[in-house]
């Protein structure tokens, strides 16, 4: 069934607090492996002028049973100026370096396991050895919409300090909203537990009823592609094989998650595979072809190929000569962030006709 998502828009937390209600209620069906423990945790801080402050929120990462496991700082962020990378660096630096900071972290921790697991603190700050460790091992987050992390070098920054990124984004209308939440950074989704980097959660209003739901939906099954019988990849591995460009990676995770906003049952293939990687992305339904995704190797670019219907009239028809391309008869080729909005601003609009179309 077709997902009206096209009559959804892009809403604007309140405040930070929106968010960090809505992390604290959902923490654990986000990440699997993160309980809340604590919001606007207070530490000491002997620069500050309350000679206090506060951390937005303080989780536990553990299986069950597990009587060590690992602290987990979390920082919220808005629209505050304030680099959220440098803040959770700085507090996580306060907490090593105050031993009242680590009692009350040892106090905390205690009455968690012991209430909760029946367990208690696995480690002895007495003991240099494992105080390194644990520290070693705990998990910093940031969490923020996107143009948060867009500032300066902010992205860079994190990966320097292993500080794990988390885009939020807001969408709604009149009668359901929904959250959109994205790790910046593939490979920290094992650690917190996620199936998928990208996840939906619904918020329906009348019921307020969280549902759990995955942008991107398993692609590996044994089903055959329609033109070439090639065993699918989901599109992170099939960009991490494509070699292409970050800036193009990014564009077109973006574009991925979009198409399945709009409708969730569009699945998609990686095709074509020549030399160990695969050379297209096709996007289809009911086994019909909707879209295709080429990125050009180590270039800031990439090509969407395109059905012809009455919204693509306009764009260059495809005379690329390519056996497997020649399904489609427009291309739109994305170099820079003009290009990547003029065609955000169709795809919907295309989906939806072409779907009708086909229907028909």
């Amino acid at each position: 069934m077709l997902v009206d998502t096209f009559k959804y828009s892009l809403k604007d937390f309140k405040n930070e607090e929106e968010i960090s209600q809505f992390f604290e209620e959902n923490l654990n069906l986000i990440f699997p492996r993160l309980t809340h423990i604590k919001t606007s945790w207070e530490i000491y801080d002997v620069g500050s002028e309350s000679g206090e402050s506060k951390i937005d929120a303080l989780a536990f990462w553990g299986e069950k049973k597990d009587k060590e496991g690992r602290i987990v700082i979390i920082e919220y962020k808005n629209d505050d100026p304030k680099d959220p990378i440098n803040q959770i660096t700085d507090y996580f630096d306060l907490m090593k370096d105050n031993k009242g900071n680590i009692g009350r972290l040892e106090k905390i921790f205690s009455k968690y396991l012991i209430q909760k697991r029946g367990l208690g603190v696995g480690w002895d700050f007495d003991n240099q050895k494992q105080e390194r460790e644990f520290w070693k091992k705990s998990i910093l987050i940031c969490i923020a919409p996107p143009s948060c992390f867009t500032k300066g070098k902010r992205k860079t920054k994190a990966e320097e300090k292993e500080v794990i990124l988390v885009e939020v984004k807001k969408y709604g209308n009149k009668e359901t909203d929904f959250i959109l939440i994205s790790l910046v950074k593939e490979k920290w989704k094992e650690l917190l537990g996620m199936e998928e980097s990208s996840i939906i959660i619904h918020l329906s209003k009348k019921g307020k009823k969280t549902v759990k739901s995955k942008v991107v939906k398993e692609r590996q099954k044994e089903e055959n592609d329609t033109t070439q019988g090639e065993k699918g990849s989901d599109i992170e591995l099939f960009l991490r094989e494509s070699k292409a460009d970050e800036w193009a990676k990014e564009k077109i995770k973006e574009i991925d998650k979009n198409i399945q906003l709009f409708d969730n049952s569009i699945d998609g293939k990686a095709t074509q595979k020549v030399k160990n990687k695969h050379r297209y992305f096709v996007y289809y339904k009911d086994k019909r072809r909707l879209l295709c995704v080429y990125p050009q190797s180590k270039k800031k670019e990439f090509t969407i190929y395109l059905k012809d219907n009455k919204t693509t009239t306009e764009l260059d028809k495809n005379n690329s000569g390519d056996s497997y391309a020649k399904g489609f008869e427009r291309i739109f080729v994305i170099k820079n962030k003009e290009d990547y909005k003029k065609f955000s601003g169709k795809i919907k609009s295309y989906l939806k006709s072409i779907l009708k179309e086909l229907d028909t």
